[in-house]
């Protein structure tokens, strides 16, 4: 099974940062914070930090890989 880099769904990135900068700024807007929330939000950017960086590195080392073939041939 050969791995592939699906990049055609781009916008999903782009509607996903929107939806997490929506959510922080309702969080310092809104009063009478939850403990939820407060919990919440941080786990949630780091989830997406995290899952963000473990795509981007694969895509890079994918990249190299494919350019050191290149070379070699």
């Amino acid at each position: 099974m050969k791995r592939i880099f699906d990049t055609s769904c781009f916008w999903v990135w782009i509607v996903h940062t929107v939806a997490i900068v929506g959510c922080l700024i309702a969080f310092i807007m809104i009063d009478g914070k939850e403990l939820f929330y407060a919990l919440y939000i941080p786990l949630d950017l780091l989830l997406c930090v995290g899952k963000g960086s473990f795509f981007w590195y694969n895509y890079w080392q994918d990249s190299v890989r494919k350019e050191d073939k290149k070379r070699l041939k």
